[in-house]
């Protein structure tokens, strides 16, 4: 409040408090809300408001004390006296946080309620009669005396508001109205789910399962401790068991927030998830049951959902319903393919509506095709009132009409749009279909591929995506397209060209090379070379249109490189090597992705001749250094050291990268960074793992003006930051993990002023945090872990005001903490374990959504008198 009479000097502020406590005991919580308004009626009588404007402020409960005080000044027996005039004076009511239709907070998940209730707690009830009635008068006096009123409400964390982009409304607006042709579904599925712990969603490709699985998890999601939506691969997983389980456990996201490492361990030691509500979604589950059971018995709780999607699954448990999602009838099928035909609600022109019916009813309630046929009509908006554009779609629809089998008329359907693709952007949808989606890449190196082969990577993109033949992801994820598109892709890609040759290889389609013609192997595109694959360098060396090599094959790779087409702009290799001369001779021009796994002893110093080159990634190399020439490379976006252990110096040409944005060093023998490493303008990604002979980081270091995330984990011999790391302008992320020998924080630590996450585990010898370390603006997340020596939090912790998550895990040496501890308002999440040092739970704990803490330290709570006071709020 000390602000109000600063930034309003000339107005009367009064502060008024009532009986706001939950439970009622003998001195606190037996007044109910009639009685406070009376109350405060008489109380504002005596301070004689009503004889000037008034405004009413109320938080949470007050606001309903507001309306009950209206209410009963506008019922009192004075109301000709000056109970008329105070509400006459009224000019506006402002709610913050007013549960005007009631609030969920304070409803146990299996419906228990508070045995001893103070009687406010009944207005908040939700669907109350009484508070309904009490809105119903407020909402009649404020049309009698036409106040103005605002508020606002209390939510999770959000960014500031900017303008969205036109198509991602659009989106937004798409998403809303698939959700909305699937309300019955949607409601049929809720209901199964509050009586099975979980529901399989089956029907056929492209019925719209993945979508009512995305609406069911972002309905309930806001109720559940963890939760996953989790694609598995599109194939039986008990080889790669280990693998998809590491991928689920670093999906989880908790309370909103993903999971960081340090938690990924401890939910792999099954601490963190057992008996915690958790809400999985897998998508694709094609009876991988196995899988979904190991993970029902870490999580070991009743209250937790699980729901999967899948064609035909089989063995499914007992436990487990089975919904089968059916055809959209024609009143929503049409409504599904305007929004898509027509995206910014524009009414069709008239000769358009019984064209409109008869495509409508030929994509017989499959929302993939009336997605797909909408967009294509939506994308000839140009030609959208030529009929020659209806009819090209009908006829399509018609001509598919005569295939017999489900599929292939399917696919003849979704080729509608396909066909009306220019020659380039049909080559991408195929180089997506067949080679891209389900593998390693990300979009991003694809889309550098795709500026070396096709150019205009992001318009051709766009097109693809508009026209619903793949799915929007962000740069750095993995492509992804419906299954259906996928599987029409493969079909197109197997007769290719002239001559009808299929462009992408893999162990599916090649039985032997003694069998494959020489037209054959010079029409190959894309090879993915896996053991079973008899190819040679021979066989490879044929192929003169390859583009994509990746190889899981071990390989002579010299012989490869002086074989290599000229055209391959991706290759992953892994073989024996001596030297890669001819391979960087190969590449020369066209090379843009290379992941090399090979023993190689030196890189040539031609390298810088890879003129294009943009992803390069070294595994178990054995050069202990680079060349000079290495720091020439003018493309450069992307750097990966992996497992190279006599790699022990970098370049002093290093810093004129000027176009690396990503550096990972794991398990090197770097001894230190170049002096010119500082001179990187566009880093903004550094990951240093392993690198154990690092001793430090150079003294300029805050030069890296670009940085946004730094990970440096398991770099023992390192012992301080030099203090120009506190000068990072855009560094949001840091994580420090296993640095044993770190002594202290930069004293101007709190200068990071855009640091947003700060995670430090295993840094024994911390002992204390500097003091500028409160003065973080923009810091939400905070994980201590491990930090034996820690003493003290600083005094002024209530300073970080962004605060959202703390967790403070094995620091046994900490002391009690301030008694601003829990006030940074945002702070929800609170995890407190093996921390001796604590004796009490923090004064203000009733704010945490999360609160948890050790059964260490709920020993020593209980042992404080002063806890008995709070003891409701574990109930």
């Amino acid at each position: 409040m000390a602000w109000l009479p600063e930034e309003f000097s000339k107005a009367r502020i009064l502060s008024v408090n009532y009986d706001a406590y939950i439970t009622t005991s003998t001195k606190y919580g037996t007044v109910d809300l009639y009685n406070t308004a009376e109350s405060l009626m008489a109380d504002l009588k005596i301070a004689k408001v009503g004889q000037h404007p008034v405004i009413l402020v109320g938080h949470s409960y007050g606001g309903l004390v507001i309306k009950q005080l209206c209410y009963e000044a506008h019922n009192s027996q004075s109301l000709k006296g000056e109970e008329v005039g105070f509400l006459n004076y009224v000019r506006g009511v402002f709610f913050y946080g007013t549960p005007h239709r009631g609030s969920l907070f304070l409803s146990s998940p299996n419906g228990t309620q508070l045995k001893v209730a103070n009687p406010l707690l009944e207005y908040v009830k939700v669907l109350c009669t009484e508070s309904a009635r009490l809105h119903e008068w407020f909402d009649s006096l404020r049309g009698i005396h036409k106040w103005s009123i605002a508020g606002v409400g209390e939510s999770r964390p959000t960014t500031f508001l900017t303008p969205e982009p036109r198509t991602r409304v659009l989106e937004k607006q798409k998403m809303a109205l698939s959700s909305e042709v699937h309300s019955e579904e949607f409601v049929d599925v809720r209901n199964i789910l509050r009586t099975f712990p979980g529901v399989a969603l089956v029907g056929m490709s492209g019925i719209g399962k993945t979508t009512l699985a995305k609406q069911l998890f972002n309905e309930l999601c806001a109720d559940f401790e963890y939760t996953c939506f989790f694609q598995l691969p599109k194939k039986t997983i008990k080889e790669d068991y280990k693998n998809q389980l590491e991928s689920f456990y670093s999906s989880l996201y908790h309370h909103g927030i993903k999971v960081e490492q340090g938690e990924k361990v401890r939910i792999r030691n099954l601490i963190e998830l057992r008996s915690k509500k958790l809400l999985l979604v897998i998508d694709d589950m094609d009876s991988n049951f196995d899988f979904l059971e190991e993970i029902r018995n870490k999580s070991d709780c009743a209250d937790s959902r699980y729901i999967v999607t899948g064609i035909d699954l089989h063995d499914v448990p007992l436990d487990i319903a089975v919904f089968k999602v059916g055809f959209l009838d024609f009143k929503r099928s049409k409504k599904l393919f305007m929004s898509y035909a027509f995206p910014n609600a524009t009414q069709p022109d008239p000769f358009m509506i019984e064209w409109i019916n008869k495509i409508v009813a030929k994509c017989e309630g499959l929302p993939l095709t009336l997605q797909v046929m909408g967009n294509y009509i939506s994308g000839e908006r140009q030609d959208m009132k030529e009929v020659s554009t209806w009819r090209k779609c009908l006829d399509a629809l018609n001509a598919a009409e005569a295939i017999s089998d489900w599929d292939e008329r399917l696919w003849a359907k979704l080729e509608v749009s396909y066909n009306s693709l220019h020659l380039c952007e049909k080559e991408i949808f195929l180089d997506v279909a067949t080679f891209f989606v389900n593998s390693i890449w990300k979009l991003q190196e694809a889309k550098s591929c795709w500026r070396v082969v096709y150019g205009l990577e992001d318009v051709r993109w766009r097109i693809l995506v508009d026209l619903s033949l793949v799915y929007d992801v962000n740069e750095k994820d993995n492509i992804q397209m419906h299954e259906q598109m996928r599987s029409l892709g493969i079909r197109l890609a197997a007769a290719w060209g002239d001559n009808c040759m299929c462009r992408t290889w893999n162990k599916k389609n090649v039985l032997s090379a003694s069998s494959s013609t020489a037209t054959e192997l010079k029409e190959i595109i894309a090879l993915r070379l896996e053991d079973s694959m008899p190819f040679n360098s021979k066989s490879i060396g044929q192929m003169k249109k390859l583009r994509y090599l990746d190889s899981e094959k071990e390989l002579m790779l010299d012989e490869v490189g002086g074989e290599l087409s000229k055209t391959v702009v991706l290759l992953r290799l892994r073989g024996k090597v001596n030297s890669l001369h001819d391979l960087v001779d190969r590449g020369r021009f066209c090379l843009v992705v290379l992941n090399l796994k090979a023993p190689l002893r030196c890189l040539p110093t031609s390298v810088n001749e890879l003129q294009n080159l943009e992803f390069l990634k070294f595994e178990a190399c054995l050069f202990g250094s680079l060349p000079e020439t290495f720091g020439q490379l003018p493309r450069l976006r992307h750097l990966t050291f992996s497992s190279c252990k006599k790699l022990r110096s970098l370049p002093k040409s290093f810093g004129q990268l000027s176009k690396l944005q990503s550096l990972k060093l794991y398990d090197c023998k770097l001894r230190a960074l170049p002096d010119s490493f500082v001179q990187l303008p566009r880093l903004k990604t550094l990951i240093m793992v392993s690198l154990h002979n690092l001793e430090r980081l150079p003294e300029d270091f805050g030069n890296l003006y670009s940085l946004k995330s730094l990970l440096i984990i398991d770099v023992h011999n390192i012992s301080k930051l030099p203090e120009s790391f506190c000068s990072l302008p855009r560094l949001d992320t840091l994580i420090m993990y296993s640095l044993h020998n770190l002594q202290r924080l930069p004293e101007g630590f709190g200068n990071l002023s855009q640091l947003e996450t700060l995670s430090i585990v295993h840094a024994h010898k911390i002992s204390k945090l500097p003091e500028s370390f409160c003065s973080l603006p923009q810091l939400k997340t905070l994980i201590m872990y491990s930090l034996h020596n820690l003493q003290r939090l600083p005094e002024d912790f209530e300073n970080l005001s962004q605060l959202t998550l703390l967790l403070i895990i094995d620091v046994p040496n900490m002391a009690f903490p301030p008694n601003n501890f829990c006030r940074p308002d945002p702070l929800r999440n609170l995890k407190i374990r093996d921390v001796l040092g604590f004796e009490d739970l923090p004064g203000n704990f009733m704010q945490f959504s999360d609160l948890e803490v050790s059964e260490d330290l709920l020993v020593n709570i209980l042992k404080n008198v002063n806890f008995f006071s709070h003891l409701w709020t574990l109930s």
